[in-house]
């Protein structure tokens, strides 16, 4: 599931819709911290800093 979410907000940055992958990627970067898997939030939080979090 957590893959699907990171998916679609990569898809909605690509498309062209910011605010929508933020609320996404976000998710995604939560779930991963809790998961302790870092070097995947690493890149989730690299994606939001691109879109100007």
């Amino acid at each position: 599931m957590i893959t699907i979410i990171r998916s679609r907000g990569d898809l909605y940055a690509i498309l062209g819709q910011p605010e929508k992958a933020k609320i996404d990627l976000e998710q995604a970067a939560i779930i991963f911290y809790q998961q302790n898997n870092m070097a995947t939030y690493e890149k989730v939080m690299q994606l939001l800093r691109e879109l100007g979090r």
